[in-house]
């Protein structure tokens, strides 16, 4: 029954392995996610927008470096380091060739304990233990079966999408960034966090995967959507409105069949267009509005994490 189990969740997971980067969130504080710098303690920190943060929560999922029907979790940004257990904390350390660090650095993926839908793991080397979140910080902890327990050891894996940037056809060193949490585009800067505000995630449509949805990389969980037809960055909420108000569809571009135009999905005659440097949902056939309202994808001024 074991080995059943663990090749069934292994394969719930080949699909994101050697693909793109991943989060792991927790499922009973949303919004915070698994975080570690080299050396530390593992932990669940919230998005605060920082460089730092983006670096710290990406993660490869890779066949386990004991067991390949299981998983280890290798730093995205700091290749060859992986989360292992010592003492029953988790630390995020570099591979030394042991036998015990490939068997502390492995985990088997299970049903999720507190919901089924999502992810719960196994300690390879401990298999009563589970990687939990206990005051923020990250352990492996025997089985309970107290409903907090449950909850700290349930995971939702994301896969992080390869970042873009979204460039203006009519001010093209203008870029679509978000400052406080309003979108607009501005002109290309080499400081950091503008690199960090421009970059964002074009991620199956929230309410339609035939659509887009655009979530922020130095917000995670965070998707511009519209709002009293401004667009906004607002943290995700799980309903229908939200859904519909961040799900565009990606068109030939209105003012270049080359370039890109995004359709509201609950308001279909409305594009998303820029005035006076601002990004609103709007309609329009004018030659200026159908410039305002074409853009396209670049690879992410901020490069890949």
């Amino acid at each position: 029954m074991k080995a059943t189990l663990i090749v069934v969740f292994s394969l719930l997971l080949v699909s994101i392995w050697g693909q793109d980067l991943v989060e792991i969130e927790s499922s009973n504080v949303p919004g915070f996610f698994i975080h570690s710098a080299i050396g530390a303690q593992a932990r669940i920190e919230d998005a605060d927008g920082s460089e730092q943060f983006v670096q710290r929560s990406a993660w490869t999922l890779v066949p386990g470096l004991a067991d390949h029907q299981c998983t280890s979790f290798e730093s995205a940004y700091s290749p060859g380091y992986y989360l292992r257990h010592s003492n029953f904390a988790v630390y995020l350390q570099r591979r030394d060739g042991s036998i015990l660090f490939d068997l502390d650095a492995t985990f088997c993926p299970r049903s999720g304990l507190d919901d089924s839908s999502l992810t719960s793991w196994t300690s390879y080397n401990f298999p009563a233990r589970y990687l939990r979140h206990r005051n923020f910080n990250l352990y492996i902890d025997p089985y309970s079966s107290n409903t907090v327990f449950l909850a700290d050891a349930t995971w939702q894996v994301e896969k992080r999408y390869r970042p873009i940037s979204l460039q203006s056809i009519n001010f093209p060193n203008y870029y679509w960034r978000h400052f406080n949490f309003r979108l607009r585009i501005d002109p290309t800067s080499n400081t950091r966090i503008y690199r960090l505000d421009t970059a964002w995630r074009l991620v199956p449509g929230l309410a339609d995967s035939r659509g887009v949805s655009f979530e922020s990389v130095n917000y995670p969980g965070y998707y511009a959507r519209h709002f009293n037809f401004e667009i906004v960055l607002d943290q995700k909420e799980d309903t229908s409105i939200y859904r519909n108000d961040a799900t565009f569809y990606r068109v030939r571009g209105l003012a270049n069949a080359n370039w890109s135009s995004f359709r509201s999905r609950n308001y279909p005659n409305r594009y998303i267009r820029h005035r006076n440097f601002l990004l609103y949902l709007e309609s329009g056939t004018s030659t200026l509005f159908r410039q305002d309202a074409t853009f396209r994808t670049v690879p992410s001024l901020l490069g890949q994490y």
